[in-house]
């Protein structure tokens, strides 16, 4: 009974290669096999015996097309540590419906500031959402909105696994950045009239509901016709903060989650998207280098939200007092404005 094991153990061995070898042994990753030639740290990283490790290696096209070797070194280990996954994670694995947001090895307070551990990745066969219509490939949602396709899936090493992607990883940036990059124009706008930027740029394990610019045309232009104390208890509505960041496979369909207004909104994965409440998350999962950001297509309002969880700011109600600025205010900057809290 024991002998086949043994001998399947001892194969296996035998037939194991190191991470450099798999490299060498991957078509199109010549130039990657330069950079661990003279990064013996990022080398030792992936293959770590301190539990498996899941390598998302950029081809030489994506490197080229980064222009990588123009970057300066921090820079570039810190993308070459956001390409390592925490764990063993097989195509299999990253095709599972609903998505899957998986730690990376990029700690730098710069990129992760979260109150502590590493930020993420999502993959998805299924849209930013999880949820969406399948595909016939893998696409990893890193920093910026941006992502990238798995193109050669499950190369083997010994300690782990190697995935070729067609793109170099964004890294997460501020939600000031992330905004800038995404064109949500009206949102940096709220941010800046109710002098919150630095806040939410700073504040760890933030959940942000964006609104587009398009919804806030629509609620009549809030972040401009609201003063800042109302705008600021609107944009409560649009955040969380807690010990547990809203990545959309992490939540149930028709989980609740409290606002920091206080109310509660409802999470519904229907029709092949995310809804908050009776609003359709058009961009999900953008990883910010302190949380995330969905962004929606109309503004979230309390009239949709179940019965509130606490009480509610005074002079909250006002900002609610007419429909009209109830829309615009909430729709104000999703942005996390969860640090209103230090505020208090």
């Amino acid at each position: 009974m024991f002998l086949p094991l043994a001998l399947s153990t001892i194969f296996s061995l035998a037939n194991a290669i190191s991470f450099t070898e798999a490299i060498q042994n991957t078509p199109n990753l010549k130039l990657y096999q330069e950079i661990i030639k003279t990064n013996q740290a990022i080398a030792d990283a992936a293959a770590s015996g301190a539990g498996s490790k899941t390598v998302l290696v950029p081809s030489d096209d994506a490197l080229t097309r980064a222009k990588f070797f123009q970057l300066d070194g921090a820079t570039q280990q810190a993308h070459l540590r956001y390409h390592i996954l925490n764990g063993s994670y097989p195509a299999s694995k990253l095709s599972q419906e609903g998505g899957l947001t998986a730690h990376t090895l990029l700690e730098s307070n710069q990129y992760a500031m979260l109150g502590g551990g590493a930020n993420v990745v999502f993959a998805s066969k299924f849209g930013d959402s999880g949820v969406g219509v399948a595909s016939q490939e893998v696409r990893i949602y890193t920093g910026l909105g941006n992502s990238a396709t798995v193109k050669e899936q499950d190369v083997e090493f010994d300690g782990g696994l190697i995935h070729v992607v067609d793109d170099v990883f964004a890294l997460p940036e501020t939600c000031s950045k992330t905004a800038t990059k995404a064109k949500l124009t009206s949102l940096l706008t709220a941010l800046q009239r109710t002098n919150l930027t630095q806040f939410v740029d700073t504040t760890p394990r933030i959940t942000c509901f964006a609104p587009s610019d398009e919804a806030f045309e629509e609620a009549g232009s809030p972040e401009e016709s609201l003063d800042p104390f109302h705008l600021t208890n609107a944009l409560k509505l649009h955040t969380l903060v807690g010990s547990h960041i809203g990545y959309s496979d992490l939540w149930d369909d028709g989980q609740q989650l409290e606002t920091m207004a206080g109310w509660a909104v409802v999470v519904r994965k229907k029709d092949g998207f995310i809804w908050i409440n009776n609003v359709k998350v058009i961009k999900a999962n953008i990883i910010t280098s302190n949380g995330v950001a969905h962004v929606l297509d109309r503004v979230l309002s309390e009239e949709h939200s179940p019965t509130p969880t606490s009480e509610v700011n005074e002079g909250a109600g006002d900002a609610f007092s007419s429909k009209d600025i109830r829309g615009k205010a909430a729709v104000a900057v999703a942005v996390m404005l969860s640090i209103l809290v230090l505020l208090r």
